[in-house]
């Protein structure tokens, strides 16, 4: 039996159904396309950052932030109409924005509510630009919006023009805004960027920041968006002369911050209290010292399993760790910390050892795409061998630094900082001393390495 036994007048095209009614011509267009079609179609021409997305080594440890992440849940489910539909969670670096944020987008995700997750970082500022953010942001909307794939197809397939724009304003509302108005879609939709503050195009995210608050009221009212970033002039500059003011939260006013710590510190430290190197006094000391940056107590307990020197025992790295504090009145409050790891492993009166400090840590940071530890290894290889010198095949620097690197323990997977801190903690000199990183260097045996494998 045919599906369409009652219907009468009127054709189907090539997947396409035109319906035709008495003397008058109504012309509705439905395109049969399977929903895997519309997926690659939407990521042939969008090209989104798929690594961009929640990471769940990146959320919050469970039970803990309870309180803030309550109140963002409440602002996303409340649409009245004096809500904001922006939500700016901004604070120093470290404090735990980023944790925050992916443990949201998951919560939205498992909701069924979650429109689009961008994360920012400056490790990847080659491929994590804004406008990558809105094309990835777009087809992540396009997935999860019914009919919001349908109506992008269309608008692109009628202005091929559109995704060569430059401009952020007009490819967020070609992009994002039109078809958002082109669906009728009621439940409630939560666009998260993460790091806005880590756009490196000062220009660009001026511009997006200013798309998602000022502009945020030409969504529809099911739309919000959530943001996280450092209060960067540029950005502070902006949200103070909003007309259309977002709904914020500073994170150095959080309550229960300490607690948070702790219990995340406890949990990092229960290998040491089972062999009674440590205690729950301890953790609630060092819990009180990061003076809420999580970011140090990260960092601490990294470093506290890290074996970097023979002969010293956890509580005395502990008691020296505590010397180290943050303070709120520093400028730069995790430097201490970071550069007495640094101290802590290579001994910068060597010279031996930092040529190949310089060469490792440099080719890492001048990496726009990380890099494995056998990649970079290779790269060092093709360019000591361009200019007459003979490297070493064995990784001798990385290693060392799983306290503040991610891929320090495995060779095959990609290498960069655990935050972007100490990215930009190497990168000054006045502040890393004579752990500076020339990214020069960095470029030079990549660039060298490159060609020379090519060959």
């Amino acid at each position: 039996m045919s599906s369409f036994s009652n219907a009468h007048d009127f054709t189907i095209n090539d997947g396409e159904f035109s319906n035709v009614q008495g003397n008058q011509y109504k012309s509705t267009t439905y395109n049969f396309v399977p929903q895997e079609n519309i997926k690659q179609k939407l990521a042939n021409k969008l090209n989104p950052d798929l690594n961009a997305h929640i990471q769940a080594d990146k959320e919050c440890l469970e039970g803990t932030r309870i309180q803030i992440i309550e109140k963002i849940t409440q602002w996303a489910m409340d649409r009245k109409d004096d809500t904001p539909q922006a939500f700016i969670l901004h604070g120093a670096a470290g404090t735990g924005k980023s944790a925050i944020s992916h443990t949201i987008g998951k919560k939205f995700k498992e909701m069924n509510c979650l429109g689009g997750f961008f994360c920012f970082n400056r490790t990847f500022h080659g491929e994590r630009t804004a406008t990558r953010a809105i094309q990835s942001i777009a087809y992540n909307l396009g997935l999860n919006v019914p009919g919001f794939a349908e109506a992008l197809i269309e608008a692109m397939d009628n202005d091929p023009y559109i995704l060569s724009s430059t401009s952020i304003k007009e490819n967020w509302e070609n992009l994002v805004l039109k078809p958002a108005k082109m669906v009728n879609h009621s439940d409630p939709l939560v666009i998260i960027i993460d790091a806005l503050d880590e756009c490196s195009n000062v220009a660009e995210r001026g511009s997006l920041i200013t798309s998602l608050t000022e502009e945020a009221y030409k969504f529809p009212k099911n739309y919000c968006f959530l943001a996280t970033s450092r209060l960067e002039n540029d950005i502070a500059d902006i949200l103070q002369t909003c007309s259309n003011a977002p709904q914020s939260e500073d994170m150095a006013q959080l309550k229960q911050t300490e607690d948070d710590i702790y219990h995340f510190v406890h949990h990092r430290m229960k290998y040491f209290i089972r062999h009674h190197s440590l205690n729950e006094d301890h953790c609630k000391a060092l819990a009180k010292m990061a003076e809420g940056y999580f970011q140090w107590a990260f960092t601490v307990c990294n470093a506290l399993h890290q074996i970097n020197k023979p002969g010293v025992n956890v509580k005395k790295k502990f008691l020296h760790f505590m010397t180290l504090g943050p303070n709120s009145s520093d400028l730069y409050p995790l430097d201490k910390l970071y550069k007495s790891i640094f101290e802590s492993i290579f001994d910068a009166s060597d010279e031996d050892i930092m040529n190949a400090y310089q060469k490792a840590v440099s080719q890492v940071l001048a990496a726009s795409i990380p890099l494995s530890q056998v990649s970079l290894a290779s790269l060092k290889l093709a360019h000591g061998k361009q200019n007459g010198k003979e490297e070493e095949e064995e990784d001798v620097v990385i290693r060392y630094l799983g306290s503040l690197f991610v891929g320090a323990d495995r060779p095959d997977i990609p290498v960069w900082p655990v935050h972007t801190s100490i990215r930009d903690f190497l990168l000054d000199g006045k502040r890393s001393g004579e752990y500076a990183i020339n990214l020069v260097e960095g470029h030079t045996i990549l660039a060298v390495g490159s060609l020379k494998n090519y060959d």
